[in-house]
């Protein structure tokens, strides 16, 4: 039997890139977080998530400064594409 070396090490946990942030910034950036991943993958298109990602992250940075919208990025980096992909036939 062969075991994988990725199977016999513990996952290590990501580590929190809000960490430090007040509580008002912390809401503030898993919300637009939490809106902008719904527009990540079917049945949107690349163009509609990109301007939705766009926006939210300039009001983010905007309103909270640059360590916010850092955190944004990373935490939207981490959410999957729904459906494994973008919507093909939006005409992008």
């Amino acid at each position: 039997m062969i075991i994988s070396h990725r199977a016999t090490q513990a996952q290590k946990p990501l580590p929190d890139p809000l960490k430090g942030m007040s509580a008002e910034v912390r809401q503030a950036v898993t919300s637009s977080v939490g809106a902008t991943a719904s527009y990540k993958g079917y049945p949107w298109s690349q163009t509609e998530y990109n301007m939705s990602m766009y926006m939210a992250r300039e009001r983010i940075e905007e309103e909270h400064g640059p360590e916010a919208a850092k955190a944004f990025d990373v935490l939207m980096g981490r959410q999957p594409i729904r459906g494994g992909r973008f919507n093909p036939w939006s005409g992008d």
